[in-house]
């Protein structure tokens, strides 16, 4: 049975080119990238390279982009980092986004031993940050605002430029969390770089853009000072300690290029592929079916459908498309192991009741529309059980 993949925001399938790329860089070019003989340069060369190709897309400075092992420890980097190195005694106050991915919310832990208060944003009821409470109660005291481009769950697209006008109006800095929106088109299709979105600090990941697990980036504009937790090396600008992967960095790099030059392409690919499979659905769906954000009032992720079927148990519905060859999601992949419902369904005021109803499809550049109607008729004939 040949699986249909539809959990694109939780991973995606690497292209060949990357895998190519990489091989060479685990069989032969083994060098380490700190070494100063041949093998050491070439190695080098390779991930300065890759620097360039990166921070070209994103619009920043060779020496503004750091390389991480992931985009979990690239948004740990930026907000603990910044808490340690913080010399303002007053900045005692760091604001989360309440719909934070748990990179971000769970680095709490941390920032209280540190002496930090953590305070979280509300959102309204499509899961925007509360722009009115964040103007009511930004001030001095607050060191960062961390907030996330577009939730994982539902797609939702923050206006992240309203938010760091608010935050520069007490001089606080502002992280974004912008792995579900890197070379992943929005506005109409548009490309963002560290210009049109005005933030201090942005981490991004391989994994999300068809490169390699286990390798990420952080953006730090120029002036902003971060203090590294983790001894050792002076590899990253002295903030990374730790050998570079050499295949893993240049598999982004690879990915990079991919993405950003065939970057329409793949986003109307997603968009049919996601109208195919929900016209299918509305058409010949037994049961109710809701959208959970009506991209009539808010700004939606391209390949992003979050989906309630009603009277409908998720985690049912979830291991029967399974054991029918169709992988999709309830909620983010890093805490898809609990059955708590979505904090992010929460913070959104949605009942516990709606949240066990919902499901996250989520389409890649790689689903083929006629895969897309596949899957729709599946899930039809799973859901008349449920009739």
């Amino acid at each position: 049975m040949e699986r249909i993949y539809l959990d694109n925001a939780a991973t995606t399938k690497p292209y060949q080119e990357v895998l190519d790329t990489m091989s060479s860089w685990v069989t032969n070019n083994y060098g380490n990238p700190m070494s100063i003989y041949s093998e050491g340069r070439v190695a080098r060369n390779s991930i300065d390279e890759a620097r360039e190709l990166i921070s070209d897309v994103l619009g920043c400075e060779f020496s503004e982009l750091i390389f991480t092992g992931s985009g979990t420890e690239a948004a740990n980097l930026a907000i603990i980092g910044l808490a340690l190195q913080n010399e303002e005694k007053r900045r005692d106050t760091i604001f989360f986004n309440s719909t934070e991915h748990e990179c971000v919310l769970n680095t709490k832990h941390i920032l209280t031993k540190l002496g930090y208060k953590i305070q979280l944003i509300p959102v309204t009821k499509a899961g925007l940050v509360d722009l009115d409470w964040l103007n009511s109660n930004i001030c001095d005291n607050v060191l960062l605002v961390s907030t996330m481009h577009a939730n994982n769950e539902t797609g939702v697209v923050n206006n992240i430029n309203s938010i760091s006008e608010i935050g520069e109006t007490m001089g606080v800095i502002h992280h974004v969390d912008a792995v579900q929106t890197f070379l992943n088109p929005i506005d109409n299709g548009s490309l963002w770089n560290v210009n049109s979105v005005r933030a201090h600090l942005i981490n991004v990941s391989a994994h999300k853009i068809h490169g390699p697990k286990g390798v990420g980036a952080l953006y730090i504009r120029r002036g902003i000072k971060l203090k590294s937790f983790v001894s050792g090396g002076e590899q990253e600008r002295s903030l990374r300690a730790g050998t570079e992967n050499t295949a893993a960095i240049t598999g982004f790099a690879k990915a990079v290029q991919i993405s950003h030059d065939n970057y329409l392409d793949f986003y109307e690919n997603k968009k049919i592929a996601k109208k195919v499979f929900w016209d299918q659905l509305k058409k010949h769906s037994p049961v109710d079916i809701e959208e959970t954000v009506p991209k009539d009032e808010v700004q939606v992720l391209g390949g992003h459908l979050h989906l309630r079927f009603k009277g409908v148990s998720a985690e049912s519905l979830l291991i029967l498309m399974d054991r029918a060859g169709i992988s999709a999601s309830s909620g983010s992949a890093c805490g898809a192991g609990s059955m708590e419902t979505s904090h992010v369904l929460k913070a959104m005021g949605l009942s516990q009741e709606f949240a066990k109803e919902t499901i996250r499809f989520t389409f890649g550049s790689d689903t083929p529309k006629e895969k897309a109607i596949v899957a729709a008729d599946k899930l039809i004939e799973i859901l008349i059980r449920f009739k």
